[in-house]
């Protein structure tokens, strides 16, 4: 338990600005952090979360970006230091031995050339001055302490050959090798499935507290905070508008900011003609009673709807398909990997079907295969008239890094129209292209910036105008709304719903949001280790008594 007499980092009146567009990015931010805490900073894509940890470590590396007004001061000894007044060699003192970070995806963080296990030595080597053996040892020491068993071959393995969790521990071990005071944890389980979650969230919790440690934990997920954390600050705009215990926090938000997220996470766990957003919970008298009444899908309506999508035949129909991987060895007998095993599935036209799984289950293979980007090993995939190149899109799960950073908008989109000869001049064409943005709620405006001048939300919509471009039957989303906050979220199912009825479209839907699936999807399918496990309704999959679905995903129910 913290003490509130042991302060060790206050931030001060921090004041931050953008030059370029000379805009105040952070408001007059503080609040104190104390020693062996475990605190959380909640709020949507832009509020300012990471922008504040970037400038705790002295980490703003863009001539844009001033420093107006404000402190950061470290404790330690009975000695305040004051962070920003400090040079990069001092700086440097502080990364490598008091406050280390763990970032959001941890495969940009590693070398893709350096074995983990190396990656993790040099750190050790480089913060504690250790020879070789020593160094090692502590490597496999740290390798231990984040709950690996097969440490030899962790220590061996490239980047690529671990899974997201894995790394995820890696980042952690090399975070931890400079025996830090405080840790910062940016967004550290936003792309990873509901198990490897908890466990990550488990395994933070239990090193803060073998070594001690103060956790400032950022997140935009209302769930796993309330969880984990003592207090909580809400950040939107970059202005504080709520700092509280977590406890008090959801029984009794303050700010009108801090009821909306709480009321949308309330809000999935119905079936909802449509989803809540913050806009909707800031307007005047909003009653979420009310809301709740006049967009529950009443269940004679699902029953109704789902009726006339099942009877009839699939447009997709997997019969006994299995993926092996053969990875060759000198010398030895090859490995064969088995990463579907008899898969039966069908797919009708007009449904959305959900996929749940843990990572490495099989759940992107599966889509793989439907979309011949890999080939199976047995089996059949049989499709009701669908083009798998025009016909099936897919919207992949880091949604930006799938879009041209050298290109803008209105050049990609329009590359599509002219490849699929969708209109017949240029005239059309960029009518076709301005129907497209009105459908997905985009401003033409939008069409003249490149990928990294857009917002998460922006993103998400140019990916989904991509998609429906060629006037597709079946769009694959493969955990492509998991980075996005609450509303975020709610405006891109309402989207989804919306071009669904539109477009007459069908939907596969991978996520390991469980809040998301049970709402959104018709039906689920289960995966665990390249077997379906179970297919069904939503509602049937996922209550409470379903045992094999919650040995999948222990404590995400709610």
């Amino acid at each position: 338990m913290f003490n509130k007499n042991n302060i060790i980092l206050h931030i001060d009146n921090l004041t931050i600005s953008n030059i370029e567009k000379k805009n105040t990015l952070l408001h007059s931010i503080s609040f104190k952090i104390y020693e062996s805490e475990f605190i959380s900073m909640v709020g949507e894509s832009g509020s300012g979360k990471s922008l504040i940890c970037l400038t705790i470590l002295s980490l703003l590396r863009s001539s844009n970006l001033k420093i107006d007004s404000g402190q950061i001061w470290y404790y330690k000894n009975n000695e305040k230091i004051p962070l920003l007044n400090l040079d990069e060699k001092e700086m440097r003192k502080i990364r490598l031995n008091e406050i280390s970070i763990i970032f959001q995806n941890p495969l940009n963080s590693l070398n893709p050339k350096i074995k983990c296990g190396e990656q993790i030595l040099e750190g050790v080597k480089h913060n504690l001055g250790l020879n070789n053996k020593f160094s090692k040892i502590k490597t496999y020491s740290l390798l231990k302490s984040v709950d690996f068993s097969d440490i030899e071959r962790i220590y061996n393995s490239y980047p690529h050959q671990l899974s997201g969790g894995q790394l995820q521990r890696i980042i952690i071990a090399i975070a931890l090798s400079c025996n830090p005071r405080i840790l910062i944890a940016d967004e550290p389980t936003t792309s990873l499935d509901n198990i490897t979650q908890s466990e990550i969230i488990n395994l933070l919790k239990k090193i803060q507290k073998k070594f001690k440690l103060t956790c400032l934990f950022i997140s935009h997920d209302l769930s796993i905070v309330e969880k984990i954390s003592k207090r909580i600050i809400v950040i939107f705009k970059g202005k504080i508008l709520e700092k509280s215990i977590t406890k008090n926090l959801f029984q009794n938000p303050l700010n009108i900011y801090t009821k909306a997220l709480i009321l949308i996470k309330e809000s999935y766990k119905f079936n909802l003609i449509k989803y809540l957003t913050k806009e909707n919970v800031l307007e005047k008298n909003f009653n979420f009673s009310f809301f709740r009444k006049e967009n529950i899908l009443e269940k004679t309506i699902l029953i109704k709807n789902r009726n006339l999508i099942y009877e009839n035949k699939p447009i997709i129909k997997l019969t006994n398909v299995s993926k092996k991987y053969f990875i060759k060895r000198l010398f030895r007998s090859d490995i064969i990997h088995s990463a579907l095993s008899n898969i039966n599935l069908k797919i009708f036209r007009g449904e959305c079907i959900g996929i749940i799984g843990k990572s490495g289950s099989g759940k992107s293979t599966m889509v793989k295969c439907i979309l011949n980007l890999e080939k199976i090993t047995s089996g059949k995939i049989t499709k009701s008239k669908l083009n798998s190149r025009r016909d099936i899109q897919m919207i992949f799960q880091n949604t930006k890094s799938s879009l041209n950073p050298s290109q803008k908008i209105d050049i990609m989109i329009m590359e599509i129209i002219k490849y699929y000869k969708l209109e017949s001049n240029n005239i059309k064409m960029r009518k076709y292209l301005n129907n497209l943005l009105s459908d997905v709620g985009l401003e033409k405006e939008i069409l003249e910036r490149y990928p990294h001048q857009l917002s998460g939300g922006e993103i998400q919509r140019v990916a989904i105008a991509k998609a429906i471009s060629v006037k597709p039957k079946v769009i694959i989303f493969d955990e492509s709304i998991s980075g996005l906050d609450l509303s975020l979220q709610g405006q891109i199912l309402n989207l989804l719903n919306f071009l669904k009825k539109k477009y007459n479209l069908t939907f596969i839907f991978i996520s390991h949001n469980l809040n998301i699936v049970k709402s959104f999807c018709d039906r689920i399918c289960v995966i665990n280790e390249g077997e379906l496990i179970k297919v069904g309704f939503a509602e049937d999959i996922l209550k409470s008594n379903v045992v094999d679905t919650k040995k999948l995903f222990v404590k995400n129910l709610n």
